[in-house]
């Protein structure tokens, strides 16, 4: 629906241009932003400071040795608050070791607009990662890998408890690039939203995501910063890791690119089952289908997503799944189809976006709601 970032979640992201819905996808708190001290490697591409005329939270420098001061100059005193966190980098030699590098000094007021609030009406303890759109720290590639440690953080919701987050903003993929890369401004990769991971274990199998972007796409010219939305179920019961279950045949293996022969199917054919890509929304049975109730945590009762600041303007279309057959509001066995079942507000939305999980028990004894 690394850093893993969901290749479906960034396609929407970038190709969208009307009102779709993010087909996409794989973030803690902004205080693990601080720079590494290690010695990191700079790219050509290092914007300069005066370039841009803004000032960083995290000035990087570098300078000889000799020319630090060993002490602070007479009648300048300091305190713990007011000295900036610093970190040495090593730049490029077609730089000149006089500038001044920085990052993530492009505000992200995301905050401003509201918030996601996830409810919690089940009867079990759900496990929630937030992961994506996060400050990066400093420039990274697909060597160093996207990750970071908020990625990673847990956060346990309780039966008839709830979690809340303020949303961030998705920095764009640019007209002219294709693919999400590093941005200094934003200190993010472009391209990248955010996949709410929901989990009955912290080991995030079976796993239901809330994807979510709030950005404004300059390949649909975008005016203003857009909310897009979708709820995935593609991986939890995956028929591709349990084709017995749902009685399909994957496809044939490929040959390794050291061009040894390809490693036998763990599961033989058997004519008598249907081929992997026959598996689809529209031609999911109701057997195939309980199978997901049974597997995609929050998913017992239905899942529901709604926008209590709603207006004729911004548009942004609710989603109310029962859970007892197909929605083809959400994603289920479809990675990409006709009607894509990612969602965007049309204008500006300011306020929050509610998911409510086994939205059938919303009245029962206990619940939040």
């Amino acid at each position: 629906m690394f850093l893993y970032v969901n290749p479906r979640f960034i396609a929407l992201i970038t190709a969208s241009i009307f009102k779709s819905r993010l087909v996409a996808g794989n973030s803690a708190p902004p205080g693990s932003m601080l720079p590494s001290l290690e010695a990191q490697t700079l790219p050509p591409s290092t914007p300069n400071l005066a370039t841009h005329g803004a000032i960083s939270s995290f000035i990087v420098v570098t300078a000889p040795a000799s020319s630090i001061p060993s002490s602070v100059p007479p009648g300048l005193t300091t305190s713990p608050s007011a000295v900036a966190p610093i970190a040495t980098m090593s730049l490029p030699s077609s730089l000149n070791q006089n500038q001044v590098q920085s990052f993530g000094y492009k505000k992200d007021y995301g905050h401003e607009l509201g918030s996601v609030t996830v409810h919690n009406h089940c009867a079990e303890t759900l496990y929630l990662a937030s992961v994506g759109a996060h400050p990066l720290g400093g420039y990274k590639d697909k060597t160093t890998g996207y990750g970071t440690a908020a990625d990673e953080i847990q956060h346990h919701i309780f039966p008839g408890g709830s979690y809340t987050e303020p949303y961030r903003f998705t920095c764009p993929i640019p007209v002219n690039e294709t693919e999400g890369t590093y941005k200094w401004a934003e200190d993010k990769l472009s391209g990248q939203g955010v996949s709410m991971k929901v989990s009955r274990t912290s080991n995030k199998s079976d796993i239901t995501q809330i994807e979510w972007a709030l950005l404004m796409n300059p390949k649909r010219n975008d005016k203003f910063y857009r909310l897009d939305y979708d709820i995935s179920l593609l991986n939890c019961a995956d028929p591709a890791a349990s084709p017995a279950v749902f009685k399909v045949n994957l496809p044939p293996p490929t040959p390794t690119e050291s061009g040894k022969p390809a490693p036998t199917p763990t599961i033989p054919y058997n004519p008598e089952w249907r081929n992997l890509s026959q598996l689809t929304d529209a031609l999911a049975t109701p057997e195939d289908h309980q199978f997901k109730i049974q597997a995609c945590p929050g998913y017992q009762g239905g899942i529901k997503v709604s926008f209590p600041n709603n207006t004729v303007q911004s548009n942004c279309t609710a989603i109310d799944c029962k859970g007892k057959m197909t929605c083809l509001d959400i994603y289920t066995f479809d990675r990409t189809r006709v009607g894509e079942a990612s969602m965007a507000c049309d204008a500006e939305y300011r306020g929050d976006m509610v998911v409510d999980l086994c939205a059938d028990r919303m009245n029962k004894t206990g619940s939040v709601r």
